[in-house]
């Protein structure tokens, strides 16, 4: 054996290198793989997130409409306890106040009761409605 050569040569222990791109093309390659996985799952993730935030957002109206019509109908019972009250006993407030005092009485309470534009007609998701109207 020549002096220096104590086995193969460096070019036949490394072939196996030979037939790799140039580094610089594979990770340019691979950065803009990665560059494009990471924008399709951010897209995804943003996407989840809205439906996400809309599904709340219908939720949170439900429980919104919900507890509207819950005080509405809290109110509307109390005042119809009151007159069911002030007509049991009419003759005795009219007695003690008078006629024109008990029928202001009983308009001030009729006063209280919620208009109908103010009672939600259902508690589902009110953009529906919109736009269907569009339509």
């Amino acid at each position: 054996m020549p002096f220096g050569m104590h086995g193969p040569s460096m070019q036949q222990r490394n072939h196996h290198i030979m037939f790799i791109p140039p580094a610089g093309e594979s990770r340019e390659v691979q950065r803009n793989n990665a560059a494009a996985r990471v924008s399709a799952e951010c897209a995804a993730a943003k996407k989840a997130c809205k439906r996400q935030d809309d599904e709340d957002l219908r939720v949170r109206r439900i429980h919104a409409n919900i507890g509207k019509t819950s005080l509405i109908k809290s109110r509307n019972d109390l005042v119809a306890t009151q007159l069911q009250l002030y007509n049991n006993n009419k003759e005795s407030f009219i007695a003690a106040m008078g006629q024109e005092a008990y029928h202001k009485k009983i308009r001030e309470l009729l006063n209280k009761l919620p208009d109908l534009e103010q009672v939600p007609v259902r508690c589902g998701d009110e953009d529906n409605t919109e736009d269907e109207d569009e339509e």
